[in-house]
């Protein structure tokens, strides 16, 4: 299902140093793989690699995606956030809050959340973390962008209320895909004096952004 999954209290050290380029880790204490939750159709666990010892001795830390575990090795995927990097024995692995988990929740309060633009032209990024439904006034030329997407393997459905979208050129973010009945679609042909609503479904591919957008109608 391609799902994050959690556990309480997974924390464990290298068994041995590893490399940068290393995709595969064992674990201490021993037995600590039984703790981690199965992990099937692309789930996986998300684990921090720092500096063994205090807090303080934290001066670099390095994500690694975690999609297999047996016994108490790791197989993970590197840099996933933080640059990778070379690890001694006893180094840190533990599962922590990190800023793409909290990108994703604060995504999924963005989808119950609305904000009104009013009048905007020119280049102009919509803040998703503002809410998803969001209504503006095309009030000259306008290019469209978003900010804070979803995270790889992550989506959202953003859906605008456009007036007077057809009074002047809109540009919208490239990969954008228009979709048909039966067919590839295009941009539609919006009013220049009224308002109707467009559905964009913002997706995170492997890094790629894909914005799949639909005309639904008009509404006034």
């Amino acid at each position: 299902m391609n799902q994050q999954l959690f556990v309480n209290d997974l924390a464990a050290t290298l068994s041995g140093a590893i490399s940068n380029s290393a995709t595969s880790a064992t674990l201490l204490p021993s037995g600590i793989g039984s703790k981690f939750p199965t992990l099937a159709n692309g789930d996986y666990v998300l684990m921090t690699l720092t500096q063994a010892g205090a807090p303080a001795n934290e001066t670099s830390r390095e994500v690694v995606k975690v999609t297999a575990v047996s016994g108490d090795v790791i197989t993970f995927s590197r840099g996933y956030e933080g640059a990778a990097q070379a690890w001694a024995a006893n180094d840190k692995c533990e599962e922590r809050i990190t800023a793409s988990y909290l990108n994703a929740t604060s995504l999924l309060r963005s989808s119950r959340m609305a904000q009104a633009l009013g009048s905007i032209s020119g280049a102009n990024t919509i803040d998703l973390q503002g809410g998803s439904n969001i209504s503006l006034t095309v009030a000259a030329a306008l290019t469209l962008a978003f900010t804070n997407l979803p995270a790889s393997g992550n989506a959202i459905r953003v859906v605008l209320t456009i007036t007077n979208g057809g009074a002047f050129a809109i540009t919208w973010p490239a990969n954008t895909r228009w979709m048909g009945a039966g067919v590839v679609g295009s941009a539609p042909t919006l009013v220049s004096s009224g308002t109707e609503k467009i559905a964009i479904d913002i997706t995170n591919f492997g890094g790629t952004v894909y914005y799949d957008a639909a005309y639904l109608g008009r509404v006034a």
